[in-house]
């Protein structure tokens, strides 16, 4: 394997430093933002096990406090656990195992087709599941190219003609909202992560050059190694799912190779359409109903800006308000939008404007501060 940063080979020179820690001490927490301290903490624990925190350093205090207290609950044994803040901002442990990571280690080799001769560009943290999970063990195992690039400034190196490389939304949206090209038709495959994938992230992707976009769900999104449900194929619309995998739709929630991916889908004039997560259904009056669907309705529209939906409760009754960030509401179009697909009880009734949408450290909006 080699590992690029600024055009220099560097490599991971803690492992013998966390073979013995990971003997000796009940877990390990890693909680920098160096990717040679992780690539060396997996290392070491693939060859003498032991256990892992991975915590973000990003976390605010009372959420690390919180998860150092559910830590201490489990009982571990050989397991890397994962903070999550979730789309909620509410802050959750991921265990899991070695027979997980090689699942996952498996999974990813075999869909985007890792090889000796893959060069990732990675901008992801180091801490995020995205890295460890879907880039970390397949760029062991096939002893490929991993080459790091700045999230923070967006600088990425494109000298080492990388093939491979993952986004995460709002990343795409600071790329878009900057005016910044890349060339992306020199990768094979781009791979987008996270919950709130929508069809103007794979069309960025398309208008700049890449030829497959994937979009993939981490471990701590939908508790399964599932990486990609779908690939698109020079067109940005998201019904487009790709042809090799076995995907169905099981009481409207789809199903990728046999493990349930958490997404709910229906079927309209034989196109497969996304209707929201199944973690997004809030019960509304007795109608259960995707709050993460009314916001990707309103957000395709593209002229309310980034939206927010939360459920309120005035006197007994349940009723949507919706938050937003441009523009001024016609409440008639929108519930011209929304009726086909949401009952009536989910129309908002109250819209808000403000200056942004309040977002955790990963950039997924926190649904009930407002």
């Amino acid at each position: 394997m080699q590992i690029l940063k600024n055009g220099q080979v560097i490599s991971p020179n803690k492992v013998n430093d966390f073979k013995i820690r990971l003997r000796s001490e009940s877990y390990v927490t890693l909680e920098s933002m160096d990717h040679l301290e992780h690539i060396s903490a997996y290392l070491a624990w693939k060859e003498v096990g032991g256990n892992i925190f991975v915590k973000s350093p990003l976390l605010p205090k009372l959420q690390k406090e919180h998860l150092d207290r559910e830590l201490s609950k489990l009982q571990l044994e050989n397991n890397i656990v994962f903070h999550t803040s979730g789309t909620t901002g509410y802050p959750k442990l991921v265990v899991q195992d070695e027979t997980f990571i090689n699942n996952t280690e498996s999974l990813s080799t075999k869909i985007l087709g890792w090889h000796k001769d893959t060069r990732y560009l990675n901008i992801l943290p180091a801490f995020t599941t995205g890295f460890w999970h879907i880039i970390l063990p397949a760029f062991i195992k096939n002893d490929a190219t991993l080459i790091l690039s700045s999230r923070e400034t967006l600088t990425m190196d494109f000298s080492h003609k990388p093939n491979l490389t993952i986004f995460v939304p709002g990343i795409i949206d600071q790329l878009k909202s900057r005016n910044i090209k890349l060339p992306l038709q020199i990768f094979e495959q781009v791979m987008c992560g996270a919950s709130q994938v929508l069809p103007r992230h794979a069309k960025f992707c398309f208008d700049n050059g890449c030829n497959v976009f994937h979009h993939i769900y981490g471990s701590t999104e939908i508790g399964s190694p599932v990486l990609s449900h779908m690939s698109c194929e020079m067109n940005y619309n998201v019904n487009c799912l790709h042809p090799t995998n076995k995907v169905e739709i099981i009481d409207g929630e789809l199903i990728y190779n046999g493990i349930s991916t958490g997404d709910l889908f229906d079927k309209v004039d034989g196109m497969i359409r996304f209707k929201g997560r199944t973690n997004d259904l809030v019960k509304i009056n007795g109608y259960m109903c995707s709050l993460l669907l009314i916001e990707n309705i309103l957000e395709e529209l593209n002229y309310l800006g980034e939206t927010l939906a939360t459920v309120k409760n005035k006197m007994g009754t349940d009723y949507v308000e919706l938050y937003y960030t441009e523009g001024n509401p016609d409440v008639t179009y929108i519930k011209e939008k929304l009726l086909p697909l949401v009952p009536e009880c989910a129309i908002p009734l109250k819209y808000s404007k403000v200056e942004s949408i309040p977002k955790n450290t990963l950039n997924k909006k926190i649904r009930y501060v407002l």
